[in-house]
């Protein structure tokens, strides 16, 4: 099996005790320290992102709440996330394929900001990003190291993307891919998915697609997040009106683009079995049902691959 480990350095799910340390942590004008939570200090305009903000809440720098304690030096969170790495990717060295070492930490919104506000960023500095890839390549040098991150069908954060990407190439870090996780809806389009491809293509880069998933209901049409608290509200609301059709026909488009960016796209991994046990399961995004039964949707892949196949 192609095994792929996800994810090593992430804002989110990060116990507080990374990031814990002697110096104060910096304060308001009102006094009380800051968290790391995109709403207290992202310049992003939260307000204005359709696009989600991270898969586990807001933007929180660690934990599962933001971590306003006395912080660790640079240097010591360096040294504690090389040894995370070189623990992790070194007691799978030859067994898992692909690594996602950075997860996620491109800031939403329509700012100018390309990083997310993270305790990453505040503490290391935006090299945390290119220290991670080199920690994750001393640790297995044959392992494929990807950055992931959602929302990448928006031309805003895509450009963001392509910056972030072009800067840690120019300093000669190891990325090795771009993961897509395409958390899309049934709006999505073939000339947007082809639109996006195109651009990522231009990086020089594999794309693989991490987490695809297609959310069919009436809430969330708007966006591609990947915000799990945010989804407990955007799968609400019943179906979209013939919902079977318009997913089948969104992964129609979805896969026609695939298919012609073949010499860009190297995997497709859907986020989930089936609809049963998806994250989105009230949205039903996915090409099985509750009991594993083919839906329109999958004949609606398979027939585009079978486009796509040379005539024999």
């Amino acid at each position: 099996m192609y095994i792929v480990g996800h994810t090593l350095v992430w804002h989110s799910q990060t116990p507080n005790w990374v990031f814990a340390g002697t110096n104060p942590p910096p304060v308001t004008s009102n006094g009380p320290p800051v968290a790391a939570s995109a709403a207290a200090v992202d310049t992003n305009a939260p307000a204005t992102n359709r696009f989600g903000r991270g898969r586990f809440g807001p933007g929180f720098g660690g934990g599962f709440g933001g971590y306003t304690g006395p912080r660790t030096s640079r240097e010591e969170l360096l040294q504690r996330m090389r040894e995370h790495i070189h623990t992790v990717v070194g007691r799978y060295k030859g067994k898992i394929k692909t690594w996602d070492v950075v997860n996620e930490a491109i800031a939403d919104g329509n700012g100018t900001n390309v990083l997310r506000n993270s305790l990453w960023l505040q503490i290391v500095g935006p090299d945390f990003i290119a220290k991670a890839f080199e920690f994750a390549h001393e640790a297995d040098p044959d392992a494929i190291l990807r950055y992931n991150d959602y929302g990448l069908e928006n031309p805003v954060k895509r450009k963001k993307l392509i910056t972030l990407i072009k800067s840690l190439q120019a300093q000669k870090v190891p990325v090795h891919a771009i993961g897509s996780q395409a958390h899309v809806n049934v709006s999505m389009s073939f000339d947007t998915m082809d639109q996006a491809l195109t651009e990522m293509a231009t990086l020089g880069l594999p794309v693989h697609i991490t987490e695809l998933d297609v959310n069919s209901a009436q809430g969330g049409q708007r966006g591609f997040g990947a915000d799990v608290a945010n989804n407990a509200a955007t799968t609400q609301g019943g179906l979209v009106s013939d919902a079977d059709k318009k997913l089948a026909d969104a992964y129609a488009g979805i896969f026609r683009a695939f298919v012609k960016h073949h010499a860009s796209i190297k995997l497709v991994t859907f986020w989930g079995a089936n609809d049963a046990v998806s994250w989105r399961a009230n949205g039903k995004p996915l090409l099985f049902d509750g009991n594993d039964q083919p839906k329109s949707a999958f004949n609606a892949v398979i027939a585009e691959a079978k486009k796509a196949a040379p005539a024999k």
